[in-house]
């Protein structure tokens, strides 16, 4: 560390050092104190800060690895939960900023969307006059504004299909991680280990409904079941067009171990997102999902997922009434507690938008809107309506649901634009792959309504990051044709007398 510390210029370190004392100072106001623990985070802090700035693309491999490191992994500070993804985000952010100032190579990729979420942002700052707690909405327009930067160092830092790979590598390497401790912790719970060992939340436990829900790394089933989407549909969209970022053998056993644990989650949103995804696969490679031997792989996958969820729900009459409670739950979109209160909360976020029904209520605020008092934090938290778009009329009106609908709808003609113009069978495959779980994503947002999460935010961005990879080779290729399709031309005779270049 310390010979990276003299390869630096003396701007740079005073720039770091300073960075380092303000962080300090605001970690001191938050818990009081300054103790030995937060001098060790922030000589670690600088450690992690001096690599990212070196190389900026190697931190947003890290990020990655920890994306789905909710809950575990993560540390409280003053009521506001901090995860290891969103601290190294921050560095990144400073860190290539601070870098391309430096340098005065500061170089800002496309990004289509950059002005609707500016827009969006914009709609949601003029909200803040309508919160009935500002400081929550504060908070919630903070967090939305960095994770819509975060898209935006992911389409900077991912610009060729060398990185594009690594990212990926990367990404269904830690998902193979979660996904098996997503298995111990379904047979731990029930072979009733405590939840310290299993990680598991108390209402998640097989007291409930007789097995596990489980959530792995993360808050809760649905938000481990919205991070599966993405893995899920890039090994599935590898095994049906044969492009692949990793070895072939690979591909099945993952597929079914990402399966698996989307089965185990039990989460209905987590079905319907994986279904749109398999449609939407589908139908971009219908000819090739009627080969042999991709139907045997699939057929051996889905047998392999069945009878291992056959057995985790157990046995003779253990096995029946396990198995009758978990379809009950799955069937039970349209009744029962949970469907009387997604209709209450949708009734009460009707009512905040027509109060506001241009900006909305301000972000955030759908929790203190229907609270006894917007300042008092009710024991189970903040409610929220369980519908993202709904969430989003009534907190930022007609103005932010229509900017954020702008959004979702350049992503989407944009990634089929590039992929009917793809000239690699890899790139397009993980085109559709990434279109496929934006709209599985929309369609599970039809059941949560939290905007803020990471993995989201870093789909949307390698979403804008492969569109310009392969849209940018497009307009290479019409600009320096291949030699092959060009006409052949005699070579220029240069003077012997005239200097080159």
């Amino acid at each position: 560390m310390m010979e990276q510390l003299k390869q630096l210029s003396k701007k740079t370190q005073i720039l770091i050092g300073l960075g380092l004392a303000c962080a300090v100072i605001i970690l001191s106001f938050f818990i009081g104190r300054i103790d030995a623990l937060l001098i060790l985070g922030a000589v670690v802090a600088l450690a992690v800060s001096l690599f990212i700035y070196r190389s900026p693309f190697l931190g947003l491999v890290v990020i990655t690895f920890f994306l789905p490191f909710e809950r575990i992994g993560s540390y409280d500070v003053a009521g506001i939960t901090i995860r290891i993804s969103q601290l190294l985000t921050l560095i990144l952010i400073v860190a290539w900023l601070a870098r391309g100032i430096i340098n005065r190579n500061l170089k800002i990729a496309r990004s289509p969307i950059a002005i609707p979420m500016l827009v969006f942002l914009l709609v949601n700052i003029l909200a803040l006059t309508n919160a009935l707690n500002l400081e929550r909405a504060l908070l919630v327009l903070a967090f939305t504004a960095f994770t819509m930067l975060f898209s935006y160092m992911v389409t900077q830092l991912v610009t060729d299909e060398e990185r594009l790979t690594k990212v990926i590598r990367i990404l269904l390497i830690t998902t193979t991680i979660v996904c098996l401790f997503g298995v111990w912790q379904f047979f731990g719970d029930m072979i009733d280990l405590p939840t310290s060992l299993t990680g598991l939340r108390e209402h998640y436990t097989k007291d409930v409904f007789g097995f596990p829900r489980i959530q792995s790394t993360a808050l809760e089933p649905l938000y481990f079941a919205n991070f599966l989407l993405l893995p899920i549909s890039l090994l599935f969209v590898f095994l049906v067009s044969r492009s692949s970022a990793i070895k072939k053998i690979w591909l099945l056993p993952l597929f079914v171990l990402a399966g698996l644990n989307m089965v185990l989650t039990v989460s209905r949103g987590g079905y319907l997102g994986v279904a749109v995804i398999l449609l939407v696969i589908g139908l971009f490679y219908l000819k090739k999902m009627f080969r042999w031997k991709f139907l045997l792989s699939l057929i051996a996958g889905v047998a392999v997922v069945w009878v291992v969820a056959v057995y985790a729900l157990g046995f003779g009459d253990i096995f029946r009434l396990n198995s009758d409670t978990f379809l009950t739950h799955v069937q039970n979109a349209f009744s029962g507690p949970a469907y009387i209160e997604r209709v209450e909360t949708i009734e009460w976020a009707q009512q905040a938008w027509l109060d506001e029904p241009w900006i909305g209520i301000g972000p955030g605020q759908y929790g203190p809107y229907v609270s006894t008092h917007p300042y008092v934090v009710p024991d189970e938290g903040w409610k929220i309506v369980n519908n993202e778009f709904i969430e989003l009329l009534a907190e930022t009106g007609i103005l932010g649901l229509v900017s954020f609908v702008v959004i979702l709808l350049l992503l989407i003609t944009r990634s089929i634009k590039a992929i009917m113009r793809a000239q690699s069978n890899y790139l397009k495959a993980i085109m559709v792959a990434l279109l496929a779980t934006l709209l599985g994503v929309i369609a599970q947002y039809q059941t949560f309504s939290i905007l803020y999460i990471m993995h989201i935010w870093f789909l949307i961005g390698l979403m804008v990051a492969v569109q310009n990879i392969i849209l940018k080779k497009i307009s290479h290729k019409t600009v320096m044709p291949d030699n092959d399709s060009a006409s052949p031309r005699p070579p220029k005779k240069i003077s012997t007398n005239t200097p080159q270049s």
